[in-house]
Parts: C-alpha cells; sequence; structure tokens
C-alpha cells in the first residue's frame, strides 16, 4: 500500500519542482542580469572609447587618477591651497554673492554664445530642433497650451535650450528667465562686477598716482626752483664713500629689479603655458561629453527605428493570449472537481463489529485524489506568469503609460539638450582661445617690456655711474638723469600693472568658488536636463538612471528573462507526470481497499445458511438487495415498498425473532459488504473515466469536464501551449530591441566618472596655478615697484655727486696772476690752497 502512496506523491513533487524560476516582479533577476551583462563585451564593440589624456598637466605624480569615480575622491587628492588661502583673505565674499553672481553669468552666457534665432520660442516643422509628439505620432509637433503657444502660428515647440525648458503638453511653456532677469544679469556682468574688482586694483593705481604727483613735484622744485638740494653739487665735493655708497645702493636695487622682472617673466611663461593646459583639459571634458552622448544615444536611436517592427510583431503574437489563462483556469476546476469527488468518495465501512473493513487506503484518498488538483494548480501558476508577461510586453512596447520608445525619446531629448549644452560650452571655449592668444602677446609684450625697461634702466644707471667715477669729467653722468627718469616711470607703470594682476588673481579665485559650486550641484545654473546626467558622472551614480532609462532596462530584463524560462516550461514533461498517474488509477481496485473475494463468499455463505437459502441461489450477490426472490412465493410487503431499504426491511419481517437474529445479522453484513465492494468497483471506474477517459464508463455526477477527461483536456491543453511557447513567442522573445535596451545599459555601465579626474585637474591648474603664477607675477611686478624707487633716488643722489668727484667747477674760481707763472691753469697745489681758502673765508661756489 505504501508504494502507491509514494508513486501518487512523486507525481505530485516531480510537477511542483517543474515549476520554472520566475524572475521577481519590476527586476531583473540575477541569472537573467548575468546573462545580459555577459552580451557586453559584443555589444559595445563600436562604442567610442573615451580616453582622459591630459592627466600629465594636473601635477598628480603618483595618484591613480582613473580611481577617481566621484567628486569626494577627485577632491581627496587636490594639492596646494596656499593660493587660494591667499587670495581668501583679500577676498572673502557670501554664498549667496557667489550663487547669485554665477546664475547672472549663466544668464548672459546664454545670450552670448546664442543667436537671436536660437533663442526663439518657435520654429519651423521641419526644423531638426522642432519638438515633437512621441512614437507612431512623431511627425507632428508637439502642442503646449496657454498664450504664445507656437501651434498657433503654425509652427513647431523648439527643443530645450539655455532659454526655454522642455515642453510640457500638460501646462503652458514659459522661458527659464524673464526680461528683467536678463537686463538684471547683463549689468552684473558689464558694471557691478567689474566694480566689484575695482578695490583690488585702487591702491596699486593710488600707489601710482602718488608716485607721478610725488616725482613731477620734485622735478619742479629741483631743477626749476632750486630747491629739494639744489641742482649743483656741494662745493667742498665728496669723498669716496659718499660716492659709493649710493652707487653700492644703485647697483644692489638693480639686482633686486632684475631678479623681480626675471621671476614676473618666468611665472608670466607659467600663466600662459598653464591656461593653454586648462584650455586643452577643458576642450577634453566637452569633446568626452560629447563622445559619451553619442555613444548613448546610438542604442536609443536604434530603439526608436524598431518601434514600427516591435509593435506589429508584438500585435501579432500577443493579439489574444486569454485562452492561456481560460484553458489553465478550466483544467484547475477540473482538478478541484477531481479532489472534491474522490477524496472523501470512499467511506469506510465495517461489519462484525468492526472486524471486517473497506478502507479507502491513503494513496488514492489524499494521494491520487489530490494530484490531478495539485499539479493542475501549478499549470494555472505557469499561466499566470505567462499572461504576467505577454502583458508586461504590450505594456512596455505599447499600451503602457510610458513604453520603452517614449522613454527613449525622452532619453534622446536629454541627450539633444545635454548635447546642445556642450557644443555651446565647445565654441565658448574656442572663442575664449582665441581671445586668450590675442592677448597673450600683449601681456607677455607688457612683461617683457617691464623686464627689458628695467634692466635698460640698471643699465643706464650703472653706465653713467662707472664712467662717472673713472674719469674726471664726462657728460655719462646725465645718463642717470635718464636712468632715473625712466625708472619713475617704470615704477608707476609696474603699480599699475600689479593692481591689475591683484583684479584678475580675483578673477582666478571666483572661477575656483563657480567650479566647486557647479560640480556641487548643477541645477541652478544649467537645465534640469544636462544638470540630470552631468551630475550623475559627477556623482558617480547611475547615468541610466538619468536618462529615466533605469526602469526600462529592469523591465525589458525581466520580460527577456520571463520569455527564457518560458521556452523552458517543458509542457509536454509536465503532461507525461500527469499522465503517468492515470496508470496508477487505471491499476486500482478493491482488493487495495481490504476486499477478499474468499473473505466476501464466507460472509455471504453464512448468510445464506442464516436465512434457510444456498450458495447457489446467492452465487450472484445481486440478489441480496432483493431476498425475497429467495424464497418460494415470496414478495415485498406492501409496507416496505416506501422503505428506505427495501432488502433490510423484507429481512426484518422474514426473519423470526427480529433484527437481533443471526438470520438479520448475517443478512445485514452480506448486504453492507456486498454493497460497499460495489460502490468502490462503480467509484474506481468513474474516477478512470473522468481522468484518463475512455473505459466506456459514465463520469462521476456533476463532472466539469464534459465529456472530456482531464488527460484528455490537458493534453490538448499542453500540446498547444508547447507549440505556442517554443515556437509563436519565439519572434517576441528574440525581439532586437530588448538587445538594443541591453546595449545602452552595457554603454552606460562604466559610468562617466572620468569628469572627476577632469575636475582635479581643471581645479589645480585653476586654483594653483593660474592663480599662485598670477599672484606671484603681481607680487614680482609690485616688489619691482617698490625697489625703483630707492633706485630712482639714488641716480638722482649719485648724478650730482659724480659732478662734484673732481671738485666740480673750483678751476674757476680765481684767474691767476700775471706773475704768477705766465700759466692760464692753476696747479693742482694752487687749487688745494684756494680751496682751503674758500672754505676758511666761508666762500661758495656757483
Amino acid at each position: 500500500m505504501l508504494r502507491w502512496f509514494f508513486l501518487s506523491n512523486a507525481a505530485v513533487a516531480v510537477a511542483v519542482a517543474a515549476d520554472p524560476s520566475w524572475p521577481p516582479t519590476g527586476q531583473c533577476s540575477v541569472p537573467g542580469y548575468t546573462s545580459w551583462t555577459s552580451q557586453c563585451p559584443s555589444l559595445t564593440t563600436s562604442v567610442m572609447p573615451i580616453v582622459v589624456t591630459k592627466r600629465d598637466v594636473g601635477g598628480f605624480g603618483n595618484v591613480n587618477m582613473s580611481a577617481l569615480d566621484t567628486l569626494d575622491e577627485a577632491r581627496a587628492v587636490l594639492q596646494g591651497t596656499s593660493a587660494v588661502n591667499a587670495m581668501k583673505g583679500m577676498r572673502s565674499e557670501s554664498v549667496e554673492y557667489y550663487n547669485s553672481s554665477l546664475a547672472n553669468m549663466m544668464i548672459t552666457f546664454c545670450y552670448v554664445t546664442s543667436t537671436t534665432d536660437e533663442l526663439d520660442r518657435c520654429v519651423p516643422p521641419t526644423s531638426p530642433h522642432a519638438q515633437r509628439n512621441k512614437g507612431n505620432a512623431s511627425n507632428t509637433c508637439l502642442v503646449v497650451p496657454g498664450d504664445g503657444s507656437c501651434a498657433a502660428k503654425n509652427l513647431c515647440e523648439r527643443l530645450p535650450n539655455c532659454l526655454w525648458p522642455t515642453a510640457d503638453p500638460t501646462k503652458p511653456r514659459l522661458p527659464r528667465f524673464t526680461q528683467d532677469q536678463i537686463d538684471a544679469a547683463n549689468k552684473w556682468v558689464t558694471k557691478n562686477y567689474a566694480e566689484s574688482l575695482a578695490p583690488y586694483a585702487g591702491p596699486g593705481i593710488a600707489f601710482a598716482v602718488l608716485t607721478f604727483l610725488g616725482f613731477l613735484a620734485f622735478f619742479i622744485l629741483r631743477c626749476f626752483c632750486n630747491r629739494c638740494g639744489g641742482r649743483d653739487p656741494v662745493e667742498r665735493g665728496y669723498t669716496w664713500c659718499g660716492i659709493m655708497t649710493p652707487g653700492v645702493a644703485f647697483f644692489v636695487f638693480s639686482i633686486v629689479i632684475f631678479i623681480c622682472s626675471a621671476a614676473a617673466y618666468v611665472q608670466n611663461n607659467t600663466v600662459t603655458a598653464r591656461m593653454h593646459d586648462l584650455l586643452d583639459v577643458l576642450t577634453e571634458v566637452i569633446g568626452n561629453l560629447n563622445i559619451n552622448s553619442k555613444n548613448l544615444l546610438a542604442p536609443l536611436h536604434a530603439i526608436q527605428d524598431l518601434q514600427g517592427i516591435t509593435t506589429a510583431q508584438v500585435h501579432s503574437v500577443l493579439a489574444d493570449t486569454s485562452w492561456v489563462t481560460a484553458g489553465a483556469l478550466q483544467l484547475q476546476s477540473i482538478g478541484d472537481n477531481f479532489d472534491l469527488t474522490y477524496t472523501n468518495a470512499f467511506p469506510k465501512t465495517c461489519i462484525q463489529n468492526g472486524d471486517v473493513c473497506l478502507t479507502c487506503p491513503a494513496t488514492i484518498c489524499g494521494g491520487s485524489s489530490v494530484a490531478p488538483q495539485a499539479t493542475l494548480t501549478e499549470w494555472r501558476v505557469v499561466a499566470d506568469q505567462l499572461e504576467s508577461t505577454f502583458q508586461m510586453t504590450r505594456d512596455a512596447v505599447y499600451s503602457g503609460s510610458v513604453t520603452l520608445f517614449s522613454a527613449a525619446n525622452d532619453a534622446e531629448d536629454i541627450l539633444t539638450s545635454v548635447a546642445s549644452a556642450t557644443s555651446d560650452s565647445g565654441a565658448t571655449v574656442a572663442s575664449v582661445q582665441m581671445t586668450f592668444d590675442s592677448i597673450s602677446y600683449t601681456r607677455s609684450g607688457l612683461v617683457l617690456s617691464i623686464f627689458i625697461l628695467g634692466l635698460f634702466v640698471a643699465f643706464l644707471g650703472m653706465a653713467g655711474f662707472v664712467k662717472g667715477i673713472c674719469k674726471e669729467k664726462t657728460k655719462w653722468v646725465h645718463l642717470l638723469h635718464a636712468s632715473w627718469g625712466l625708472g619713475v616711470v617704470l615704477c608707476i607703470i609696474s603699480f599699475v600693472v600689479a593692481s591689475c594682476l591683484i583684479a584678475v588673481s580675483a578673477v582666478w579665485f571666483d572661477g575656483c568658488q563657480y567650479l566647486d559650486m557647479v560640480m556641487n550641484d548643477m541645477t541652478p545654473y544649467f537645465s534640469a536636463e544636462t544638470s540630470r546626467v552631468v551630475g550623475a558622472c559627477i556623482k558617480g551614480t547611475s547615468t541610466l538612471a538619468a536618462l529615466g532609462m533605469a526602469t526600462v532596462h529592469a523591465k525589458s530584463c525581466e520580460i527577456a528573462e520571463r520569455y527564457r524560462v518560458a521556452q523552458q516550461l517543458g509542457m509536454a514533461t509536465r503532461f507525461t507526470t500527469l499522465s503517468a498517474l492515470g496508470t496508477d488509477i487505471m491499476s486500482y481496485n478493491e482488493t487495495q481497499f481490504g476486499w477478499d473475494p474468499v473473505q466476501h463468499y464466507g460472509i455471504v455463505k453464512t448468510a445464506a445458511d442464516a436465512i434457510g437459502s444456498d450458495m447457489v441461489a446467492m452465487a450472484n450477490y445481486a440478489v441480496l438487495d432483493r431476498p425475497w426472490t429467495l424464497f418460494v412465493n415470496g414478495a415485498l410487503p406492501a409496507d416496505c415498498t416506501s422503505d428506505t431499504d427495501p432488502a433490510l426491511c423484507y429481512m426484518k419481517t422474514k426473519c423470526t425473532g427480529g433484527v437481533a437474529t443471526p438470520c438479520y445479522t448475517t443478512f445485514r453484513d452480506a448486504l453492507v459488504y456486498t454493497r460497499a465492494r460495489n460502490s468502490v468497483q462503480d467509484k474506481l471506474m468513474r474516477m478512470r473515466q473522468d481522468f484518463v477517459g475512455g473505459v466506456n464508463y459514465p463520469n462521476s455526477i456533476g463532472w466539469k469536464g464534459g465529456d472530456k477527461s482531464v488527460l484528455e483536456l490537458a493534453r490538448a491543453y499542453a500540446q498547444r501551449l508547447e507549440r505556442f511557447v517554443t515556437t509563436t513567442l519565439t519572434p517576441v522573445a528574440t525581439l532586437n530591441v530588448w538587445t538594443q535596451v541591453n546595449a545602452l545599459q552595457c554603454t552606460s555601465a562604466p559610468g562617466c566618472g572620468w569628469i572627476n579626474e577632469e575636475y582635479a585637474m581643471v581645479h589645480n591648474i585653476l586654483c594653483q596655478d593660474l592663480l599662485g603664477a598670477c599672484l606671484n607675477i603681481a607680487l614680482s611686478v609690485f616688489m619691482n615697484a617698490l625697489f625703483l624707487l630707492p633706485m630712482a633716488v639714488c641716480g638722482i643722489v649719485l648724478q650730482k655727486r659724480l659732478r662734484a668727484i673732481r671738485g666740480g667747477t673750483y678751476g674757476a674760481m680765481e684767474p691767476p696772476t700775471a706773475g704768477g707763472g705766465g700759466g692760464g691753469e692753476l696747479t693742482g697745489r694752487q687749487k688745494l690752497e684756494k680751496k682751503l681758502e674758500a672754505l676758511t673765508k666761508g666762500q661758495t661756489t656757483l
């Protein structure tokens, strides 16, 4: 008996174990995702690589730049904050100031980089910049309600740009900023921002003006009024120490000026080189963003191109799949009917005070009787999963509120917006490159002029000084006039240049603040589309999610995985498992219920002996239901015709002594046992007919399968479903659109964290190298100006004293007498005596 139980339950277990592993709802399973990921190498062969080629200009040494995937990681390797800290002490504006400033600059940037036509809201319907409806209506323009709608002018709405946001067909379209904001932004950039830099240029210009006025007053007083020490040297002349002290000082100041000028020139060349590096990195960033957009647009365009054929295929294959669930529901209903009919259809029957019983074994009641119901319920689960898969496919392709094609269209709009922004930025960088190159020569020439003029000033002064101490009378000493005059001019120029460089440094410092603000949050300064995509690159999050395609990818992967599972359902194998139960049911008989023919014969014979009959008359056990036929002239009494059990009613009257006599009890036992055995035979035959069919026996009462058995209905359903999932579904299961969605994921999988590498390099170049070099040039030029002042003073002193080093005009103080030797010139001794005499008398020279 246990063998039948195990066989029956094994059939149920096999049916349950064969149930496929469907992916979780709303996400791709691990096997499905692994399968899709394995396709990436073949799907990305045409993807243009994104390479960061400027790592060497960042000055990061041994830092692994390729590992910088997030903004925090990039900031962790930034080097040198001395320049920023130095400037921060001079320019400490609030966060609100920089937010407002950058917002105004971006508004102005929008207008500067766009033509009037590009800022118009409406475009012709044939324009590539027209905002069109999605899907099959892509040849029509998107209509926006409210004032200024382009549809009223028979034009189309423009795709989003720096002025116009993405058009929404449910609400009016307004520009990103009003005319008042535009006017305020222009005023800020052209006037207010420039005025904010004036304090940094003011001190240097003030020094320059004071220097000019000071030396102008000195020149007038000295040269025209003979003030400030007078024009001429003192009559007594000067000692060597009085000459050499300002001379050595002049020489030292010349060396310092040479060093400062050389340092400024070298730093100027650094600015030129690092500015080119900065522009190169910015150009590379923009180029890489364009490559990234093009890489992502390729599978998106492929998805869009497949919309027509994909929709047609899904319509064709999945036009009517209601039979899948309807057939499964019918089979489940029949399984429930089978269970309800036979699980409790064989009640236990006992006679002889329970010594002899007929009992339904567990292999049948609760085993084979419930196995069809369990198996067909699993089929119903499979059918529900299939119908869910079909509906997911319909929703994804054409019937959902958001289809993969509408999502692809939205993603294309986002990338188009990004491409537009990068194109504008690229044009701006190119313009800045040209402008910088054009003014670079002027800036370099100015710094070089300071360098050369400083050397020239020093050379003139040194030449006049050397000639003045080597010769008694020489006009070379007048070179010192040119030296200190040019020195003053150069000092004034240097003060002005230094102050301007401080203002330029403030601009570089502001650029560092703007850079950090944009990296922290782009939303206030760029379109929502650009901010979403580039922000995902900066934060190291999913680009696919930023494009709104992450859900589409997960759903597509789930659908593809579901079709893979569906094609492996093995309905033929499932039916074979179910039909094996039919073999068991066909083999069941009453002996498994405890019926024994010999025992049955003995029970009937005992009854025959007790009622006075013989086995010849009772050989046909059916006569037990008509006991009156066993007796001569036997007839059913009238009062027993309406009894529920006429046979027992008759025997009550036939057996003398009533129901307690062996006559009655033995007959009753034989009748009950025989009836129970007949009932078992009948129900087993009906079970065979209900489950297997073809046994030429009536179905059970209330059978829901009509004239079909379980196996007949299951065979037809399983064969049809097997053909459907393995053949008919193949075009939908292998749609190229699933491949293109996976290609989009594979393309975006590496991410765009490289932008953080570029940020680190831009930050180092801008905030350390350029800002530092600019401050160094300003400091060098300022020091140059400071040392030119004492150098000019030394030049003035030297020019006067060198004219008196050989006695000045003392030789003409007193002409010689007629008898004094007849010479026209005083001797050296006479000159010395005259000098002493003049000093004694207090006489002065002219």
